[in-house]
């Protein structure tokens, strides 16, 4: 009671000498969205992407990145050279493409809708999280762990943790907070991604091993449900497998 009291009485001094007593709040993040379009059933998903985003989220700022600009409305373009069949590389190089002073990125794959304001991963971000995302439906109690990777890809990830039994993230929806630890789990990301098959999964669990970050894990809802649709597959050019769920 006496800490109290004693609280009170600065607050009234405080107050007679003109002093807020309350802490002022802190400014709105600089934050932005992001997605990679290459080829036309890419930017055919991205049309659409990006008008449910700025339905819901009228105002954030949108960058494209891809060989060619789609023109799409409400974006704008950033050139990256068509380098893998899959588009990977641009996503892992995400970092260099957006503006310095974005200091949370919300990352969505081109044949994704949300269908709902995205704000609170942003949100998740500011309580001082790295990342926000959720995990994929192929984990290690069912027949489809990693079973797009090729199989040395897939032996490292258990060589790596001594099991299967690690949760297996989908990173078609992404929120994340630039930062230094960010920046190197990126660099760690894209270099295991160098080493494998083209596919992202194994060499993102392979990096946050390396790299460990705090991440907030959203239901299916958020990826491939009623608030972010998810059509996997329906963006990849031809040349590329086709992925039946996340």
């Amino acid at each position: 009671m006496a800490g109290m009291a004693h609280a009170g009485q600065n607050s009234n001094r405080y107050s007679r000498a003109g002093i807020s007593s309350v802490a002022p709040a802190p400014s709105p993040m600089a934050k932005g969205a992001v997605t990679v379009v290459y080829g036309e059933q890419a930017i055919s998903a991205a049309h659409v992407a990006v008008a449910a985003l700025c339905q819901h989220n009228p105002g954030l700022p949108i960058i494209i990145i891809g060989a060619h600009d789609p023109s799409i409305p409400g974006t704008e373009f950033r050139h990256a050279p068509d380098r893998d069949p899959g588009a990977r590389l641009a996503k892992l190089r995400l970092w260099d493409a957006v503006p310095a002073e974005w200091e949370q990125v919300f990352y969505f794959d081109a044949d994704t809708i949300p269908r709902a304001d995205i704000s609170p991963g942003f949100e998740i971000l500011s309580g001082g999280w790295d990342m926000v995302a959720a995990p994929s439906s192929n984990q290690a109690d069912g027949p489809n762990w990693l079973w797009h990777v090729s199989l040395p890809e897939r032996q490292a990830v258990e060589d790596r943790f001594r099991c299967r039994a690690i949760l297996v993230l989908q990173a078609g929806i992404l929120w994340l907070q630039r930062s230094q630890q960010m920046i190197d789990f990126f660099d760690r990301w894209q270099s295991y991604w160098h080493q494998g098959s083209g596919q992202d999964q194994a060499a993102m669990l392979l990096a946050l091993a390396d790299v460990p970050l705090r991440i907030w894990l959203f239901g299916r809802p958020w990826n491939g449900g009623h608030l972010i649709a998810h059509r996997f597959g329906s963006a990849r050019r031809q040349s590329t497998w086709a992925l039946p769920g996340g």
